[in-house]
């Protein structure tokens, strides 16, 4: 499932950013999250999914603040699936949403726990993501190391947790 890999995205603007945010709550905007601007190149290990077996595919990932700083614009392009998102700080939960659409008819809507592990620099967020009618729930967790994104997508199947790809993004250029 691609899904996941949108997620990944967030990892890097939640832990520059909500360190900032956690520490100085007091910030009237959005934490600083320029640092994601621009274009990244992913690499994600996906699973076996419905007719598709297991493979590796690379995308490209792009972020920029829209809507007057209010939001982040996530856009992802990979072979034979595309995603836009957006992301948002909410102040007073210390949290992050994140709203998607994809070119498979998914939408669904992610939350981060106000608690950062490890230092600030693991993200995991939870939600749902409607697929062919259904609603499914999904769990993120997102990882910065440097300027590198590591993202584990997974979602509920048959009453189990399923990791549906393992993603690394690189700044592109």
């Amino acid at each position: 499932m691609h899904r996941p890999i949108v997620a990944l995205a967030f990892l890097a603007l939640i832990v520059s950013a909500m360190n900032t945010a956690l520490a100085d709550s007091s910030a009237a905007r959005m934490p600083d999250a320029s640092w994601l601007a621009g274009s990244w190149k992913c690499v994600s290990q996906l699973a076996a999914m419905g007719n598709a077996p297991a493979h590796t595919e690379t995308s490209t990932m792009t972020f920029q603040p829209v809507l007057n700083g209010a939001w982040l614009e996530q856009s992802y392009a990979g072979k034979g699936y595309a995603l836009r998102g957006f992301w948002r700080f909410e102040k007073p939960a210390h949290s992050w949403t994140f709203i998607s659409a994809d070119s498979l008819g998914e939408y669904g809507i992610e939350h981060s726990s106000a608690v950062m592990q490890h230092g600030g620099n693991i993200l995991t967020l939870s939600g749902s993501i409607m697929l062919a009618g259904q609603k499914m729930s999904v769990m993120d967790y997102m990882t910065r190391r440097g300027e590198t994104l590591e993202h584990v997508g997974k979602m509920m199947q048959n009453g189990k947790w399923t990791q549906g790809d393992k993603t690394t993004c690189t700044r592109n250029g």
